[in-house]
């Protein structure tokens, strides 16, 4: 029996697992868009804030609908970001760093996926699941704070003002 809203069915639980996979695609068909309008470091900046959301959603939850819900949006937030990051990078890059920046955006990605796991190792019990959600959160807030600092890609910025002289510049 789960000690996270027990009395909850296998199908239900496994609604909560798949969330967080529904909402990575819908993630990865917006973040194009989000970084056409907005530009890289905006669309960056929505991911931001969805990830905070979303954390703070699933950390507060009264329920395991809404865990679902939190888990949904933290879906949207990652599959925005596995497109964006590699776009953002590759475009900042200078030629002879692009294959590297590109290798080290998966391996920073599968070495997050194993903190992860153990930090739900840890947390995984009656009193730090919600510590665990919360995490995300914290994190994202972390990341708020320095994404003021990104540079915004010249590219982006040279398609938006081809007339400009900033543009030119860069």
């Amino acid at each position: 029996e789960p000690f996270v809203f027990p009395g909850h069915s296998t199908s239900a639980w496994s609604m909560a697992v798949a969330a967080f996979c529904v909402g990575g695609p819908l993630g990865a068909v917006l973040a194009g868009q989000w970084a056409d309008q907005r530009g890289r470091r905006g669309a960056l900046m929505i991911t931001t804030w969805l990830f905070i959301f979303g954390g703070l959603v699933q950390a507060l939850a009264p329920s395991l609908n809404i865990v679902i819900v939190g888990r949904a949006i933290i879906g949207v937030a990652s599959g925005a970001s596995t497109v964006l990051v590699p776009i953002y990078l590759g475009e900042l890059a200078p030629p002879s760093l692009r294959g590297v920046m590109g290798t080290m955006t998966q391996f920073a990605l599968v070495i997050g996926i194993l903190v992860a796991d153990l930090v739900g190792f840890v947390l995984a019990n009656p009193t730090g699941w919600r510590y665990m959600f919360f995490l995300t959160s914290a994190m994202a807030f972390f990341q708020l704070l320095l994404t003021p600092f990104l540079l915004e890609s010249p590219r982006w910025l040279l398609g938006r003002n081809a007339n400009s002289n900033k543009a030119r510049f860069i």
